[in-house]
């Protein structure tokens, strides 16, 4: 059976077809890959206990898309890289290099205070859980120090009762001075506090 050929109307609207699909598939960049890894984080506030899981939630999103957003500018520095590489010695190359593995962390809730209706008090045990670099070996002191994670409270306030409960504070209870400025009367240290004055002696890992 002999074919009919395809009539020029049929091949017009196949061609514009095949130029909408194409002008409607966006092109694939950083930029866009970052923009599909956002979801969209619950945040609950009926309880202080909720309020600060959704805390948590908040952070470790945080955490995931800085990685995120690291691996995919690494593209824009493959220049200085190969650089400091050719450079720099291997110990200085090691240390610069960029690091886009996500932290994560164990939280565990442990008792709750209720000093008024619109204040109370979480205390949290949290541990990081993000596994070592490869091939380092553990000592005795990181093993005992990453099982035992920190202690942390979580001061939370609401306007009146039935109003969401809000995060005012976050304070880690240590046993040495490590906030870059005097502990308080429990030997904790607020994190967030504003306008302080600080002796800025403290050279926070986070912030390197």
């Amino acid at each position: 059976m002999k074919k009919t050929p395809p009539t020029r109307t049929a091949i017009a609207a196949a061609t514009l077809a095949a130029l909408v699909l194409a002008g409607c598939q966006k092109e694939e960049t950083p930029w866009t890959r970052m923009q599909a890894a956002t979801q969209p984080i619950e945040v609950v506030q009926d309880t202080p206990e909720n309020a600060v899981k959704s805390w948590w939630r908040l952070r470790d999103e945080q955490f995931r898309l800085n990685a995120v957003t690291c691996k995919e500018t690494n593209a824009i520095y493959k220049e200085v890289a190969s650089g400091t590489r050719t450079l720099a010695g291997p110990m200085i190359s090691s240390f610069l290099a960029p690091r886009c593995e996500q932290t994560t962390f164990d939280r565990e809730i442990g008792k709750v205070q209720h000093p008024s209706e619109t204040r109370a008090i979480v205390f949290a045990q949290v541990r990081n859980s993000t596994p070592p670099t490869p091939g380092h070996q553990m000592t005795d002191y990181e093993k005992e120090a990453k099982q035992a994670g920190a202690a942390f409270k979580y001061v939370l306030t609401r306007k009146a009762d039935g109003e969401p409960w809000e995060i005012a504070e976050v304070r880690t209870i240590t046993q040495y001075n490590r906030c870059g400025r005097d502990p308080d009367e429990d030997n904790s240290c607020n994190y967030y506090a504003l306008g302080e004055s600080s002796a800025n002696f403290d050279v926070p890992w986070f912030m390197q």
